[in-house]
């Protein structure tokens, strides 16, 4: 999974209340934004959007975030 990711992105810790810090990357490419936070990624449109989106991923996880639509999982998706 790391290896998907490139050498350019904005690495950001981040800590919910009560749980051990997590970090996780932000980066862009041909005007959208991707992040990758716990095993997961995503594509949104803009900075704000994608950081949300990985720290929703961080606080939530699976069972409790709503789907980001057909860009969720990019970095594990075989195209």
């Amino acid at each position: 999974m790391k290896d998907n990711i490139p050498k350019e992105a904005i690495k950001i810790p981040f800590q919910v209340l009560g749980q051990k810090r997590s970090r996780y990357y932000i980066w862009s490419k041909q005007n959208r934004y991707y992040w990758s936070a716990q095993g997961n990624s995503g594509q949104e449109v803009t900075m704000d959007a994608a950081m949300a989106a990985a720290r929703d991923w961080i606080r939530f996880g699976v069972s409790g975030l709503k789907s980001h639509g057909e860009y969720h999982g990019v970095l594990n998706a075989s195209r």
